[in-house]
């Protein structure tokens, strides 16, 4: 089993929520089509496209995944999932927040439990690191990862929507 860290976004984009509200994670960017059918061009060393191959072909049911945002000079811990489902290449999925995000996986998340004494308060780390999905070694992060699995709430995932149905100009 591994455990990865994905981005919920960074600034004014969060799209946490569509994560947590449809049990998935959600990579970008999708515009070159489903990673199977284009293999060789996300194999190319460039930046974002090694991320989709980690996403596509290393992850493995059962993997952990930190979900995760930036707080100042650290990372905050929004949740932690159970990956449930191979790779899939989703098309409603195509604008999250302004972000092409159609490379998924179905994820069981589980948030924090609240602390009723300080409701405000966030589960911090530095143990992780830049960037919108990657490998996560290092104990701390492991070690939070394991007792919000444990302790946390876990999240009822509500089904995928259907993608849009395209229109025509004539038809708008």
């Amino acid at each position: 089993m591994n455990y990865w860290q994905v981005a919920a976004g960074e600034g004014a984009r969060d799209y946490s929520s569509t994560f947590l509200k449809f049990g998935i994670m959600l990579i970008g960017s999708g515009s070159p089509g489903p990673y199977f059918d284009n293999e060789a061009y996300y194999t190319g060393h460039h930046n974002w496209r090694a991320q989709v191959v980690s996403f596509a072909k290393r992850v493995a049911k059962d993997d952990i995944v930190i979900l995760k945002r930036p707080h100042h000079d650290k990372w905050q811990i929004q949740a932690i999932g159970r990956v449930t489902s191979d790779y899939e290449y989703l098309e409603q999925f195509d604008d999250v927040e302004g972000w092409d995000l159609r490379h998924c996986r179905k994820v069981e998340w589980v948030c924090p439990p609240e602390d009723k004494s300080h409701p405000e308060k966030k589960i911090l780390v530095k143990s992780l690191s830049m960037g919108t999905f990657k490998r996560v070694h290092k104990r701390e992060a492991i070690e939070e990862a394991e007792k919000i699995l444990e302790e946390g709430n876990k999240q009822v995932a509500k089904e995928i929507p259907q993608p849009a149905r395209k229109i025509s100009d004539e038809d708008l």
